[in-house]
């Protein structure tokens, strides 16, 4: 199933800040940073990625309709 523009309905970007605030609960935040259509949600998702790191970012996902299309960072295959 293709998640191109004609099957997903709504794209969103998800940033993931770490906070250090010593309750676990409390730890990360999500923050939805883009809503909408796919080319403009891509877009959005490609400009946060390629500064993501000096905004303090964890981890960026695009989704479409819930599901994750791409994350950064990538993943390696590398396991820890």
């Amino acid at each position: 199933m293709s998640l191109g523009s004609e099957t997903a309905g709504e794209w969103t970007v998800i940033a993931v800040t770490t906070h250090s605030s010593g309750k676990p609960e409390n730890a990360t935040e999500d923050t939805v940073l883009a809503r909408g259509g796919e080319d403009e949600v891509r877009q959005v998702y490609s400009d946060v990625v390629a500064d993501a790191a000096e905004r303090g970012y964890e981890k960026v996902t695009l989704q479409a309709d819930g599901r994750t299309v791409e994350q950064w960072p990538q993943a390696t295959g590398w396991t820890s």
